[in-house]
């Protein structure tokens, strides 16, 4: 019988790497307690009989978390691997997710002061009307959720916060100073003030493929459907991220078959959508409806 479960948390009061830590541990309770083989009248051989599909979904960071533990636990049954990775997820369904923390920068630049890094107070108040929802969704909004939300600039470099980044390098580098080294002859001048100094700047950068999954590795991305708004500003790197799997299945069929082996185009496409939806593409009551009519479409595939 299929079962539905939610991991409920408030992502504006709590810190990273909170959220993640929540979505793992109710994974671990899932593959415990409900992903069991299906047994065949009294045969108990796991071999001999088949797993439950699982799917994953969420919205905005919701979204985001339901990529990472799609990307990282979907390995697959190929090559005798069964007993180490029963649990796997086959499909996940994913609304304006915020994949990558370090492609937002403010409306229009292509840089950005680095205070915008650093670390600042959660929010002390729930936003509950439809206005602070939408300015909670403008980029300067996730700006400042983005400071209230981590620790540190670089915890939000990291591929399990910003899924986009198993695939490909993030969109700026982190500013780094090294403080002065006195010379033996030349001691440091303790005098200057720091306020002459140019204030530093983040500039966007090219990005570059990174291999995932790992060559040889048992893990088998997932069926992906991703929905993006039409006037969201996580419109980009939603459909980016379409574009990256794609890109990762691609060259892993390519390393498979060889560089000259056909690989029908519809594979891909079909494996990983994209679909644009009117206004911020926020999901409502038949949104969820399709979702879970996608979902048994994928999930009872053999």
């Amino acid at each position: 019988m299929p079962s539905a479960l939610a991991c409920n948390w408030q992502p504006l009061f709590v810190k990273h790497a909170d959220p993640i830590y929540q979505v793992l541990a109710g994974w671990d309770w899932v593959c415990q307690n409900l992903a069991r083989p299906v047994l065949n009248g009294s045969s108990a051989v796991k071999d001999a009989n088949p797993l439950p599909k699982i799917g994953v979904c969420g919205e905005l960071i919701g979204g985001s978390l339901a990529a990472m533990l799609a990307l990282t636990e979907c390995h697959n049954n190929r090559n005798n691997h069964r007993e180490e990775h029963e649990c796997h997820i086959t499909a996940a369904a994913i609304g304006n997710p915020l994949v990558d923390w370090t492609a937002l920068f403010p409306k229009g630049e292509d840089t950005m002061p680095v205070n915008r890094l650093e670390s600042r107070e959660p929010f002390s108040e729930p936003r509950i009307t439809a206005q602070e929802d939408k300015d909670f969704l403008s980029i300067h909004g996730l700006l400042d959720f983005r400071q209230s939300h981590f620790r540190k600039p670089e915890h939000f470099f990291d591929p399990f916060a910003s899924p986009s980044l198993f695939f490909r390098t993030p969109s700026f580098d982190l500013p780094y100073t090294q403080p002065p080294i006195a010379g033996y002859d030349e001691p440091i001048d303790e005098s200057s003030s720091s306020n002459d100094e140019a204030p530093v700047i983040i500039r966007k950068k090219r990005f570059y493929r990174r291999t995932y999954p790992p060559l040889h590795s048992t893990l088998l991305l997932p069926h992906m459907k991703v929905t993006v708004g039409m006037d969201s500003v996580l419109r980009e790197q939603g459909l980016d991220f379409v574009e990256r799997m794609r890109g990762s299945t691609r060259q892993e069929e390519e390393e498979e078959k060889g560089p000259n082996a056909e690989t029908p185009l519809n594979t891909t496409v079909t494996r990983f959508t994209a679909e644009h939806k009117d206004g911020l593409g926020l999901w409502g009551e038949k949104d969820v409806k399709d979702i879970a009519d996608w979902f048994g479409d994928i999930l009872r595939r053999p």
